[in-house]
């Protein structure tokens, strides 16, 4: 019967780690997407990079009026305008406000590009006003594109540590329901073990204790077992047969058998007792 318990356990013991298994290869999904997600806020970094270096030859035209600052700035600008392409084709900024900021950030770089083949387009920008004023447009544009930018890394950074919470919880009640469940399993097992003792081995027991009795040759012992079902109607059929074999069914005294047992209980009871 023990046995057939641990055995009514296995099926409980497969799915409960199954299912454990199951929760960890979700989790490992879910972070596997965080991840993911982390690699894609590559391109907005590589566009910030970008953008600052595009500052560099605009800067040092204004000061040195050298014309091949241009062929940088001109190449820094391709560069940047295929990665803002780019990132406003991927999927991965799905959310509205991830959205905005990139539309924002575009919006700052594609007036600072402007302002700054303005600046080139003066031929000594050396000590010139409207140089300079241009200038000072063009880092404020510039500081509002990688402003942009860090807002949208923050923002991505967010939803990446929410998606991240969101695994760990779901894993922890997954892992709280588990338990829960094999406990209450295991609880019902040993419940269900105890009332089947009680029920079928104690009654079995006591059937087993009396036909040892008997054996003996002990007529007068009785199988206390009132119960309505096949125990009780074995123990009611062993105490008559013991009955039988205690009394003499003609005389309705003891038998020969019982006599004798009982004679020699009373003599070793005498011999215990020095008593006649």
């Amino acid at each position: 019967m023990t046995l057939g318990m641990a055995v009514m356990l296995l099926p409980l013991v497969i799915l409960g780690v199954g299912s454990y298994l199951a929760s960890k290869s979700m989790v490992g999904a879910m972070e596997q997407v965080v991840r993911t997600e982390t690699e894609e806020l590559k391109p907005a970094i590589e566009i910030q990079k970008l953008v600052l270096q595009t500052a560099i030859p605009v800067n040092d035209y204004l000061i040195l009026g050298d014309p091949t600052e241009q062929v940088l700035f001109d190449f820094l600008v391709r560069e940047t305008d295929i990665k803002f392409k780019s990132i406003k084709a991927t999927p991965s900024y799905e959310e509205e406000a991830e959205r905005k900021l990139i539309d924002a950030a575009l919006s700052e770089w594609e007036q600072a590009r402007a302002l700054g083949r303005g600046i080139f387009a003066i031929a000594r920008p050396q000590g010139n006003r409207d140089a300079g004023r241009r200038m000072k447009a063009f880092d404020a544009h510039i500081g509002k594109v990688t402003e942009k930018l860090n807002q949208l890394y923050d923002e991505v950074q967010r939803e990446i540590a929410k998606q991240h919470a969101q695994a760990r919880r779901l894993q922890r009640r997954m892992t709280l329901l588990l338990i829960t469940v094999f406990a209450g399993a295991v609880l019902t097992t040993v419940i269900a073990g105890f009332l089947l003792s009680r029920s079928i081995i104690l009654p079995i027991r006591a059937l087993q204790d009396g036909v040892f009795r008997f054996g003996q040759g002990d007529n007068s012992f009785r199988v206390v077992l009132d119960r309505p079902d096949e125990f009780g109607q074995l123990a009611k059929t062993l105490n008559t047969m013991a009955e039988r074999l205690e009394y003499d069914s003609l005389t309705g005294v003891y038998s020969r058998s019982e006599f004798q047992r009982r004679l020699k209980n009373e003599l070793a009871r005498a011999l215990r007792r020095k008593t006649r």
